[in-house]
C-alpha cells in the first residue's frame, strides 16, 4: 500500500513538472512574439510613471496599448549591449549569413542607438535650462509692469492716460477687461491671453504707451524706457532660444525613433531577428537561446 502511494506521488510530481515546463515554454514564446510590438513612452528628460487611474480604466488601456516609462528605451539599449556581449561566447561560435546580424554590425548598431538616445537626453536637459531662464523672466514681468504703471502715476498724467496703461497691465496679467455680467445667460468667451507671445506683445504695448508720455522721458534707471526696451529684447531672445531648443529636441527624437522603430532594419526588429537566428541555429531549449530570449526590445511610442 505504501509502495502504491509512493508511486502515485512520483507520477503526480512528474506530471506537475511537465505541465510547468510546458507553461513556461508557452509563456516565453508569447513574450517573444509580443515584445517587439509593445511601445515605450516617447517622453524626454527624467520619465515618470503614468498617473494613477481607476482600476477599470487601467484594465481597459492595458488591453489596447501598453505604455512604459522612458526607462524602457534605456532597457532596449542596454539589452542590445547584453546580446552583443553574449553572442561571442556561444559554442559553436555564433555566425550569420545575414550581414546585419553579424556581431560587428550589431556592435555598430548598439553604439549608434546609445548615441542617439544620449543626444535626446542632452538636448532635453538644455531645453529644460532654457525654459527655466524664460520662466524666470516671465515670472518677473507682471511685477515689473506694476512698477512701470506706478512710475506713470508718479510722473503725473491725466486720468485717461493712466486708465490706458492700467488696462494694458491687466491684459498682461490675464485679467478680463470687460467683466462678466453675473445675470446674463449668454455664453462667454475668455479674453485673457496669457501665452508667452501674448504677454510679451502686451509688454511691448505698454512700452509704446509709456514712450508717448512726454513726462516719462525724464525717468532713469530700471524703470526707464531704455531699460524697458532692453528687458523686452532679453525676453524675446529667451523665447527664440526656447523655440530653437525645443525644435532641436523634437528633431533628435524623430531621428532616434526612426532608428529604433523602422521595420526589419531598426534596432527593435534587428535584435528580434538575432533572437530568431539563435533560436533557429541552437534550438529553443539551448543555453545559448535562453541567454538572450528574455531580453526585451520595445518600439518607442510616437
Amino acid at each position: 500500500m505504501k509502495s502504491l502511494k509512493a508511486q502515485n506521488s512520483t507520477d503526480f510530481e512528474q506530471l506537475k513538472s511537465q505541465l510547468t515546463d510546458t507553461n513556461k515554454a508557452a509563456q516565453e514564446a508569447q513574450a517573444e512574439q509580443g515584445t517587439a510590438a509593445t511601445p515605450v513612452s516617447n517622453s524626454t528628460g527624467v520619465a515618470k510613471r503614468l498617473t494613477k487611474r481607476s482600476s477599470k480604466k487601467v484594465l481597459k488601456e492595458r488591453s489596447t496599448k501598453t505604455s512604459v516609462s522612458q526607462t524602457g528605451i534605456n532597457t532596449t539599449v542596454e539589452n542590445a549591449r547584453k546580446v552583443n556581449k553574449a553572442l561571442p561566447t556561444f559554442a559553436p561560435a555564433y555566425e550569420s549569413a545575414i550581414p546585419a546580424l553579424e556581431v560587428t554590425a550589431l556592435d555598430a548598431m548598439y553604439l549608434e542607438a546609445f548615441r542617439l538616445e544620449k543626444e535626446v537626453k542632452d538636448l532635453n536637459s538644455k531645453l529644460t535650462a532654457t525654459l527655466n531662464v524664460r520662466s524666470k523672466l516671465y515670472k518677473g514681468l507682471n511685477p515689473y509692469g506694476t512698477r512701470i504703471v506706478g512710475q506713470v502715476k508718479a510722473v503725473g498724467v491725466d486720468k485717461k492716460t493712466l486708465e490706458d496703461v492700467e488696462k494694458i497691465l491687466k491684459k498682461m496679467r490675464g485679467v478680463r477687461i470687460v467683466p462678466i455680467n453675473p445675470n446674463s445667460t449668454a455664453d462667454t468667451i475668455s479674453v485673457a491671453q496669457t501665452g508667452f507671445a501674448d504677454k510679451l506683445a502686451f509688454f511691448g504695448e505698454l512700452i509704446e504707451a509709456v514712450a508717448n508720455i512726454e513726462a516719462y522721458a525724464d525717468v532713469t534707471g530700471a524703470n526707464s524706457e531704455t531699460a524697458m526696451r532692453a528687458h523686452y529684447a532679453e525676453i524675446n531672445t529667451a523665447n527664440d532660444a526656447a523655440d530653437t531648443s525645443n525644435a532641436d529636441v523634437k528633431a533628435a527624437m524623430r531621428a532616434r525613433n526612426a532608428y529604433f522603430n523602422t521595420e526589419i532594419t531598426g534596432v527593435v526588429d534587428t535584435y528580434q531577428r538575432v533572437k530568431a537566428n539563435v533560436k533557429a541555429n541552437y534550438g529553443t531549449t539551448s543555453a545559448e537561446y535562453k541567454a538572450i530570449s528574455g531580453l526585451e526590445f520595445r518600439r518607442i511610442q510616437e
